[in-house]
């Protein structure tokens, strides 16, 4: 499973080969193939921590990466992929005037009133949706390079009137397609004029679950069929507009509070609405009350049901950075991105991923604390960096937060 109990934007398939952690025994699996060199360092990696007590797991990892997305996040002010952000709560302007309570949408001049999303990178008001394609999509698995291992991990499915292959994903059989079963990476493609998708993914992607928890772990034999799923879910997830804003009123009753005859004492008012989009980089959108016509695929204009300016609102949207150079720009990241996550959760481990040297000097060099003066009686090392870079790194000291943090600088929203 390339999934974990954390939910992260970078794949921890992704991770393991960036740092150079072999494929197979990233995920707990020994083919006995490969020359000698690759494999050395054999020791597997487990699901979870109890699994064994002195190495690192996939859920610490998966923790790691996540804390490193979050901290990105904040110090860029976006999301380094395009993400969703739910039910987020925004204050709406007030009249300055003491007294005064607007009764419209719109400022003196006729103008939205604009409000500025939490994060930037705004693509669009809407909530992610998903919707199962196939409950029982059988899997294929076939040995490209006559190792004798079936690397290659094959769904075909209808997927009907889908066309963008990101729409695609494969989750674990009776997951109910939950975030932490999702398959990931992996590839899709279709034929827009028979509707069938192919997925492929690598097999050790796809161990079966009861050997992802069982309590006595052990490295697994890639040779085994039984040791690898045979079916998935396989679901569409993908972007709905149909729902954007709520406008919110506390004892939303007109322009006054609640009279002794009416029942809305310490409760809300909710009307629906939808957002326009007014400066995507700041994150800044307009927004108007309205109903979803799920028949035009649009949203029919209205009027406030109180009169008088919301308390506050609630809205959906995607955003985040899309690198329009990739094929799929709405839901692959930025290599640049994925390095610079990657780097950072190496910095918050605090012991080593495993004993392969090739991964430790990569750790070891993320990991180096520039402020530290080291000696030996062989050698001593000590490193120029500047104050203004350490004291002002939101990041750390070592050297991959201070590499994330050269980067973010640059991109940053107030860059």
């Amino acid at each position: 499973m390339t999934a974990s109990q954390t939910p992260t934007l970078l794949p921890l398939y992704r991770f393991a080969q960036i740092v150079g952690l072999h494929p197979l025994h990233f995920m707990g699996i020994d083919a006995t193939i490969g020359s000698a060199e690759s494999r050395v360092c054999i020791a597997p990696i487990f699901q979870y921590t109890w699994q064994h007590s002195d190495a690192i797991s996939r859920e610490e990892l998966a923790l790691a990466i996540f804390e490193a997305e979050r901290e990105i996040a904040d110090v860029l002010g976006y999301w380094p992929m395009p993400t969703w952000q739910q039910a987020e709560r925004e204050l709406v302007i007030r009249p300055y005037i003491v007294g005064a309570w607007a009764s419209t949408n719109r400022l003196g001049m006729g103008d939205l009133v604009s409000l500025k999303a939490d994060y930037g990178k705004l693509i669009s008001g809407g909530w992610r949706a998903k919707t199962l394609i196939d409950d029982v999509a059988a899997i294929t698995y076939t040995d490209a390079d006559s190792d004798t291992y079936f690397e290659t991990a094959t769904i075909t499915v209808n997927v009907g009137t889908v066309t963008d292959p990101g729409e695609i994903a494969i989750y674990y059989p009776g997951e109910a397609g939950a975030d932490e079963w999702e398959i990931r990476p992996i590839k899709v493609s279709i034929n827009t004029g028979t509707g069938i998708a192919t997925i492929t993914c690598r097999r050790e992607q796809l161990v079966a679950k009861l050997l992802l928890e069982s309590l006595d772990a052990q490295s697994l034999n890639g040779l085994t069929n039984s040791n690898f799923l045979t079916t998935v879910d396989v679901y569409r997830k993908y972007h709905d507009p149909s729902k954007q804003v709520e406008f919110v009123w506390r004892n939303g009753i007109d322009a006054c509070a609640c009279s002794s005859t009416e029942s809305c004492a310490c409760s809300l008012t909710i009307q629906n609405g939808c957002m326009t989009v007014q400066d995507d980089r700041l994150g800044m959108f307009t927004m108007e009350p309205g109903e979803w016509d799920s028949d035009e695929a649009s949203f029919t204009g209205g009027e406030f049901t109180i009169r008088r300016r919301p308390d506050y609102v609630r809205v959906w949207y995607r955003s985040g950075h899309r690198d329009m150079n990739l094929a799929l720009p709405n839901w692959q990241m930025a290599r640049e991105w994925e390095i610079a996550i990657a780097k950072l959760a190496v910095t918050k481990l605090d012991r080593p991923i495993c004993s392969c040297r090739s991964v430790q000097q990569i750790m070891e060099r993320w990991s180096t604390d520039l402020r530290a003066s080291i000696g030996t009686s062989a050698r001593s090392n000590s490193f120029k960096v500047t104050n203004y870079e350490l004291e002002n790194n939101p990041f750390g000291s070592s050297r991959g937060a201070m590499d994330v943090w050269r980067l973010v600088r640059r991109q940053a929203l107030g860059a």
